[in-house]
Parts: structure tokens; C-alpha cells; sequence
């Protein structure tokens, strides 16, 4: 097919809007309709050994356009364009991975199967990428629909991709197994969901959290003044009894790390520990270290001692760009590596603490959750622009990590839902009220999940191995059988009676 043709192929772009359709649908309400797409986009990388290089291209901006309009249509409207940035960004940077998929599928004669591991590859090295937008790894469309990926306990959401993926493969293929493909998975699932719901509850223990929203606030008081802000927060807090106060992501700005214990509104903020309003407080800032490095962090704090976590994944370009194009564009980054406080938190606090988009890296999360028996996330949710599929896109992901890790989440959100997920993934409760107040259940700590102690470590290592040996497959058999008929020869030889 010509460019002409494709571009003028109406029956071709009724097939493109179905397939916009489909994504959307899939990515807001049932996962498994991906696999329509996935078809497409496999059938497409099948057949580029035999088609002109442009034409591949062409093609593949089509599919993805598809594919990035179909789920991220909300950040078109992201003010000042970083939105639109992130949004061709992302897809230029998925496109030059087809172009490397269109040169091995025309250099290397090999069956379609290895672009899955290749695949599983790509986004495994995207999370672990400074610079990155993980959003669509394809795993996370199974998070519509969390009673059917129980099984992420033991995979991580690249296990999702994985199924999907060989589920996809298998339809195009006409495998016979293709009903048990499907089916196992989510017997298993089944199977893992009753098994943690009938769990023994002997040991728990139950908490109060409660959660503060600022959203209400500053549209009252719409320019930033921290003491006012901790006053007024004071005073709302003052006559509620809880374990902890959770207060989401940059709600206190500028301050000066080094000397928070001099700032007034930590002085407003430690009195509710003082008239024993509560025992911890957890609360999100943006702050100026002695090496006059701006971070975005997590301080919580108790009578005893306060803790500092600073954000590693960074928004790119919003929260952060290379220092060198940073200066060159006078834009102001944060820094990604500085040292924390991490391991005292889980340490005295039992909680795992994350700072927004930390929690879309499955990689990150399950480093980072050991030794915690609560994971704990502050956020802001402006970027979203009120648009609920964003939201719930975000919340969703979230499911897979509080099932990754066996572990529930609680979310307090500026501009958001703060919500709690328990460890299989389901929503208790969810508020936008300025107060949100928690009821938190929390088993004893394990040793963590199978995720955690040997998928998450060793995937990497096994898809590399296993996409070399694909590679290498002909060339090793062919040795193989070379090596074979010369040791037959000799057997022959020494048994012959002549």
C-alpha cells in the first residue's frame, strides 16, 4: 500500500476511529478490550520486513497517535502547553522504539514472538530512566479491573504486559491453548483474591488517619503564606483526635530545611502534637537544603524527631530537566539526588513514604516498601485540570502497586480524591472534603511479596538472557546439529567393525 493510499483509505480510517474507541474504552473501564489494539499493533510490526521504511513510519505515528489520544486526551489542556510537550514527547519517544523494532524485524529473520520480550524490555528500562512517563505500560490497563491481576503479587505489572502481550500473540498465531492462556490467569486471580480476604485479622491493628485538602483554602487565600496556612490547619485539627495528620504534596513552600525547627509553622503544626491531637504528622513542602539544592519533599515528624524524604522521579520538564538545559532555558529544577531520611522512616514509622508521580514506577514502589506495613503517598492533582478520567487513571495505578506490594495505600491529595486502597487493590473510601479522616487497618510486617524479593530484581536479567538466546536461537541450533552429526561420526567410527 502507498502513502497516498493509506492517507486516502476511507474504510482504513473508519478502522483507525474504531480502534480509538477501543483504547479509550480500555484504558477507562475494561483493560482486556486492549487486546483488539494490541492485534493491530502486532499484525503492524509483522508485516514491517516487507514494507518501505516511510511507509512503516507513517503507519506507526497513526497507531500511536491512536493509542496516546486514547488515554492521555487529558493533558492536552495542561496549562502552558507542557501538556501538548509531554504528550509528543512521550509518543516521539515510543516511536523511535518501532523504528528499532521495523530494523530488527528487517535485519534478523525471526519469529514475531521476539518483539514481546523486546517489548517488556523497553518498558522495564523506561521506569528505570531518570527522564521517563511510564503511563503506558501496558500492564496498567488491567488496573480497570483489579479482581482479575491478583497474580501482580508475584509479576509486577510487567507480568501484565507479558499476558497480554502472549494472549495477543496466541490470537494471531491460532494457538490451540489460547483459551487456557486467558482463562488460568484468572483463575489464579480468583483464587489469590479470597485467599488475602479471609486472611486471619488476630494481629491487626487499627489506625486513624485523617487527611487535609487545600483546596478550599487557597481559593480563599489564593496567595502562599505558610504560617497562616499551619495556623488556620491548627485550628481545624485542634479539637480531632488521631494517629497521624497527613498534608499532601507542597502544601508549605520555600522553606529552609536546615532551620525548620525555627519556623513558625512548624511551631503551629507541633502543637497539635503537643495537646495530643495526634502523634505523627506527615506533611508535603518544597525546600532549600544547606547545599542550596530545591527539593520536593515528604518531612514527617513526631515529638521525638522529624524525617525528611526527598522526591527521586520527577515530572519531566515540569519538576525537572538535565542542570545543563535547565540553565540554558533560566528554568528552575528540582534535584532528584539528594540524601534522605527513607530508611529511618521505615525504620521508627513503619510507613513507606512516596511523593506523587513515584507512585506510577512499579520498580521505585517495591524498592522502596520493605520493612513498612502502610504506604504512604502526598500528591497534588492541579495537572490533572479536574478531568475525572486523568484521576481515575491515576487511582487505578495505584491499586497495582498497594497489590504489587501486598500493602494498603493512602492517598492525601491537594485538588484530588484522598482515598484509601487496601492491599488487593479495592477503594474503602474515598473524599475531596476538606477533612478526610481514615480508618486504617494494618497487619504485621512481612517479608514482602514475590514481586518484591525476585521478580522486581531479577526480570531485567531474564528478559535480557531470553531475548539473546531468541537472537542466537538459529545460529545455536545449527551449531548444535553440527556438533551432533561430528559426534555421530565418531560413534560410528569406533563401534564400526571395519
Amino acid at each position: 500500500m502507498q502513502i497516498k493510499q493509506l492517507i486516502t483509505n476511507q474504510k482504513q480510517w473508519i478502522t483507525y476511529i474504531l480502534l480509538l474507541i477501543i483504547v479509550f474504552l480500555a484504558w477507562n473501564y475494561f483493560g482486556l478490550l486492549f487486546i483488539l489494539y494490541l492485534y493491530f499493533l502486532l499484525k503492524h510490526f509483522d508485516k514491517a520486513k516487507d514494507e518501505k521504511f516511510t511507509q512503516y513510519v507513517l503507519k506507526s505515528i497513526i497507531l500511536l497517535t491512536i493509542w496516546h489520544l486514547g488515554v492521555l486526551f487529558w493533558m492536552i489542556p495542561i496549562e502552558n502547553g507542557e501538556g501538548i510537550l509531554g504528550f509528543i514527547g512521550n509518543l516521539i519517544y515510543y516511536l523511535l522504539f518501532f523504528i528499532i523494532i521495523y530494523f530488527i524485524r528487517n535485519r534478523i529473520k525471526s519469529d514475531i514472538f521476539l518483539v514481546i520480550p523486546l517489548w517488556l524490555i523497553f518498558e522495564h528500562l523506561t521506569e528505570l530512566s531518570p527522564f521517563s512517563f511510564p503511563w503506558l505500560t501496558i500492564g496498567n490497563v488491567l488496573s480497570t479491573n483489579t479482581s482479575l491481576i491478583q497474580w501482580f503479587e508475584y509479576t509486577g505489572v510487567l507480568g501484565g504486559s507479558f499476558w497480554l502481550w502472549y494472549v495477543t500473540y496466541s490470537l494471531y498465531m491460532h494457538k490451540k491453548h489460547i483459551t487456557l492462556v486467558l482463562l488460568l490467569p484468572l483463575l489464579i486471580s480468583f483464587y489469590l483474591l479470597y485467599n488475602n480476604k479471609s486472611t486471619n485479622k488476630v494481629h491487626h491493628e487499627n489506625f486513624t488517619y485523617i487527611t487535609f485538602n487545600s483546596e478550599k483554602y487557597f481559593a480563599q487565600n489564593p496567595y502562599q503564606d505558610n504560617n497562616k496556612h499551619a495556623f488556620y490547619i491548627r485550628e481545624l485539627m485542634s479539637f480531632l483526635k488521631s494517629d497521624a495528620i497527613v498534608i499532601p504534596e507542597q502544601t508549605f513552600r520555600g522553606i529552609l530545611y536546615d532551620k525548620i525547627n525555627n519556623e513558625l509553622f512548624y511551631s503551629y503544626l507541633n502543637d497539635l502534637l503537643n495537646n495530643h491531637s495526634t502523634t505523627e504528622i506527615h506533611m508535603g513542602i518544597t525546600a532549600i537544603n544547606n547545599t542550596n539544592a530545591i527539593v520536593n519533599a515528604f518531612v514527617s515528624f513526631n515529638k521525638d524527631k522529624h524525617y525528611l524524604k526527598t522526591k527521586k522521579k520527577l515530572i519531566p520538564y515540569t519538576e525537572y530537566l538535565p542542570q545543563k538545559i535547565s540553565k540554558s532555558l533560566r528554568k528552575t529544577s528540582f534535584h532528584p539526588n539528594i540524601s534522605d531520611s527513607l530508611i529511618s522512616i521505615k525504620k521508627d514509622l513503619k510507613t513507606s513514604p512516596l511523593i506523587c508521580y513515584e507512585s506510577i514506577y512499579s520498580h521505585f514502589v517495591a524498592n522502596d516498601s520493605s520493612d513498612s506495613n502502610l504506604i504512604l503517598l502526598i500528591t497534588s492533582e492541579s495537572f490533572f485540570q479536574q478531568s475525572n478520567f486523568g484521576m481515575n487513571q491515576y487511582n487505578n495505578i495505584l491499586a497495582l502497586r498497594a497489590i504489587e506490594n501486598r500493602l494498603p495505600i493512602l492517598k492525601a491529595s491537594n485538588y484530588g480524591h484522598s482515598l484509601l486502597i487496601n492491599k488487593t487493590g479495592k477503594v474503602i473510601h474515598k473524599t475531596k472534603d476538606e477533612i478526610g479522616i481514615f480508618k486504617i487497618t494494618k497487619e504485621p510486617i512481612h517479608d514482602g511479596t514475590f514481586y518484591i524479593k525476585f521478580t522486581n530484581r531479577y526480570i531485567f536479567s531474564i528478559l535480557l538472557i531470553y531475548t539473546c538466546f531468541l537472537f542466537l536461537k538459529k545460529y545455536i541450533i545449527n551449531k548444535f546439529n553440527y556438533v551432533s552429526k561430528f559426534l555421530f561420526y565418531l560413534l560410528i567410527q569406533y563401534f564400526s567393525p571395519y
